[in-house]
């Protein structure tokens, strides 16, 4: 389905409001419309900042704000970060093993920017107009988040005393450790981080439409600390270099078998078929990373993912990367577990990431 971003001076909205928009964008151009939502079974959405319309149960919400167009047995909401390609994932795996006979619908919505624009009534009006939830929904196991172990609770306390907490600080030693690796000195990495993140900038130009931020902006420009680009984690991470999550976004997806697909008329030219999946966990606790300058996630997921879509030649056979990109750090950790160079011309993103597109938190 079609992300929808929302320029800066729209009338400001709700989370809710804006993913449905974005459900009934995405059936509209399934080619398929109302057929298609009425064979959703299961809706889920990924942690989203809900402010002010803050309900217990997100995806019911969002199918009491779709009217009776969608009437899903299975609501599952949580997970953080880039969990919405786990949701993908779990709901191909479970179509293939016919657990969903219809169809699953995956949808996000954020607005931290109209809850800021909200004066202190408005957002009571709002809040105080969400219907109660029914029921709680589920946790999808595939998107949660993994626990740290018994015994292990004063190495993460000790972890958060040393400003381990927040991804702007934890993917800084990251940056450090490729920086060591290579053997940068930190004005030579800054560049390579500015390097990376201007190419982002140009994708993201390139999409006014859905891009929070469609310019284009110099290595020297994102990665120099001043009164409008603040120092947010030195000596790499300024406020250009972060993901930007002060924003209006939603996108939706609808996932389903090609037997249903054509069953309810979606044009060969609207199918978009899965490959191949992979999900992969690391430790909670930082300490615990054996190595931070390469990442055993993305090698053992690109592998997965590479063997289950039986491409043989592994990344030669991709024509574009959309690899998840709050920070620099990702596409340096990517590249490395693909063994390509980082200047790939290919790039690493068609979205322009999150500190250029945009970073709702999932």
């Amino acid at each position: 389905g079609p992300a929808q971003g929302y320029p800066k001076g729209k009338d400001p909205t709700t989370w809710v409001k804006l993913a449905a928009e974005a459900v009934r964008e995405a059936a509209a151009d399934s080619g398929a419309g109302e057929a298609l939502m009425a064979r959703v079974e299961t809706i889920g959405v990924p942690f989203t900042v809900t402010t002010p319309a803050v309900t217990s149960n997100p995806p019911w919400l969002l199918e009491h704000e779709l009217g009776g167009a969608v009437a899903a047995r299975t609501h599952y909401y949580g997970g953080a970060g880039s969990s919405g390609q786990h949701y993908i994932n779990d709901f191909a795996r479970q179509i293939v093993t016919g657990q969903l006979t219809g169809a699953a619908l995956l949808a996000h919505g954020e607005c931290m920017h109209s809850a800021r624009a909200f004066s202190k009534e408005e957002a009571q009006t709002i809040a105080a107009s969400v219907p109660k939830a029914p029921t709680p929904p589920r946790s999808l196991r595939a998107a949660e988040m993994p626990a740290i172990n018994p015994g292990e609770e004063l190495q993460q306390l000790q972890e958060r005393m040393h400003g381990f907490t927040a991804p702007n600080y934890t993917y800084q030693g990251y940056e450090n450790a490729i920086r060591a690796k290579n053997g940068e000195t930190i004005a030579e990495h800054r560049q390579v981080v500015g390097r990376i993140l201007s190419k982002f900038s140009d994708v993201a130009a390139a999409d006014p439409q859905h891009s929070w931020f469609p310019e284009h902006r110099t290595p020297d420009e994102i990665v120099t600390a001043t009164d409008t680009n603040r120092m947010i984690s030195g000596p790499f991470y300024t406020v250009k270099c972060c993901a930007f999550n002060n924003i209006d976004m939603a996108a939706a997806d609808f996932i389903t078998s090609l037997g249903v697909a054509r069953e309810i008329g979606v044009p060969e030219e609207k199918l978009v078929y899965i490959h191949g999946t992979a999900s992969c966990f690391g430790s909670m606790l930082y300490c615990d990373e054996p190595d931070f300058s390469q990442s055993d996630q993305h090698r053992v997921g690109f592998r997965e993912v590479f063997s289950m879509a039986q491409l043989r030649n592994g990344p030669g056979d991709v024509d574009f990367f959309e690899i998840y990109c709050p920070y620099a750090v990702m596409a340096q950790l990517a590249a490395q577990a693909l063994n390509l160079q980082l200047d790939d011309p290919r790039g690493w993103t068609i979205t322009g990431a999150h500190m250029n597109h945009g970073a709702p938190s999932a």
